[in-house]
């Protein structure tokens, strides 16, 4: 990065960002501390609590007076009767003054918690601005050596080995090549200048969200020759996995459903109406039928990846990922080396 980068400038502000939500944290903690110690160690102040306090102690003098053997017991019960009256009355001035010392610092703790939401809100949209000036720099200066490299469409797309000996790094690294991802990051190292260990991290945290985004588009192969999914035609296949994700019953990637949420069978047939599929099942699935459902489905990243991002440019992928590329910075930075090491 350059001292004119607009991504230092998104670097200071996304730290002031972060320093501004530590502010925001530590002031709600207090507010809350506060809050329960005021409810919790705040004695009897209101009238009618107050009341039942010195009818609890006018009962206690009472049956003592009953009990008296002597007037000596007689003053004693009397004594101890309206030493407690008295207690209770300086202890509910007492906490009168406590109470609106209290009051008054929660009002202004709450005051500093409202004024540092707005503060939050005013340092997120500068971040989130500065971070989009930064992106924008980024994808034009790897737009631009793109363009001199002669960059074009990535053949993922097509299975088998390609012209060049071999599937693009990329593919291999999707489907989880180990060989293959330690030798893209020894090569980025010693263009880069980064750490080895550190991209081969960065370079896993890219395929899996990859992955994710493939799992949110429901980018799958359904099986050949499958008792449910055949019946449909695979656009058909997808709108149903859609609406069975947008339900909340996702495909895991595997062969079973995300986080073991399966639908039940009256769940099922409402995502089968709602894409109007219902009249082409004779009968619904049933429960065990569904909870093997996605057996010999596969999720297609790599094509998914192809669709969404043809040319593998920064603003195509950045476009695709969404919130899930924001950790991925020191990629974005070095994004020709990148691409040319995903490619290859």
């Amino acid at each position: 990065m350059t001292a004119s980068d607009p991504c230092q400038e998104a670097e200071r502000l996304v730290e002031l960002h972060r320093l501004d939500e530590q502010r925001l944290r530590e002031a709600r903690r207090r507010l809350n501390a506060m809050s329960t110690d005021f409810e919790q160690s705040m004695p009897v102040t209101d009238r009618s609590q107050l009341a039942a306090a010195k009818a609890q102690a006018q009962r206690e003098y009472r049956q003592a007076y009953r009990e008296a053997t002597d007037q000596a017991a007689v003053q004693r019960a009397a004594s101890v009767w309206l030493q407690e009256v008295s207690r209770l009355n300086r202890a509910a001035g007492l906490a009168a003054n406590r109470g609106e010392n209290a009051v008054g610092q929660l009002n202004a703790l709450e005051s500093k918690v409202r004024r540092l939401e707005l503060e939050v809100d005013a340092s997120r949209i500068r971040a989130e601005g500065a971070r989009e000036r930064c992106n924008e720099a980024r994808r034009s200066a790897a737009a631009a050596a793109e363009r001199q490299a002669g960059a074009g469409p990535w053949p993922v797309a097509r299975p088998g080995p390609q012209a060049g000996g071999g599937e693009p790094a990329i593919a291999a690294l999707l489907h989880g090549d180990r060989s293959v991802l330690e030798g893209v990051a020894a090569t980025l190292a010693d263009e880069t200048g980064m750490e080895a260990g550190r991209l081969q991290l960065l370079i896993i945290e890219l395929c899996e969200e990859i992955a994710a985004s493939a799992l949110d588009a429901a980018a799958i192969r359904f099986p050949d020759g499958h008792e449910f999914w055949d019946h449909f035609e695979p656009q058909e296949a997808h709108d149903l996995a859609a609406t069975l994700g947008q339900l909340g019953y996702r495909f895991d990637g595997r062969a079973g459903w995300l986080d073991e949420r399966v639908p039940h069978p009256r769940q099922f047939a409402f995502a089968l109406a709602h894409n109007g599929l219902d009249s082409r099942v004779r009968r619904l699935p049933t429960q065990a039928q569904i909870e093997g459902l996605w057996r010999g489905a596969q999720l297609e990243t790599p094509q998914h990846l192809a669709r969404r991002a043809p040319d593998l440019s920064l603003e195509q992928i950045q476009t695709m990922l969404g919130s899930r590329g924001a950790a991925l910075d020191e990629l974005w930075e070095n994004w020709a080396h990148v691409r040319r090491a995903l490619v290859s």
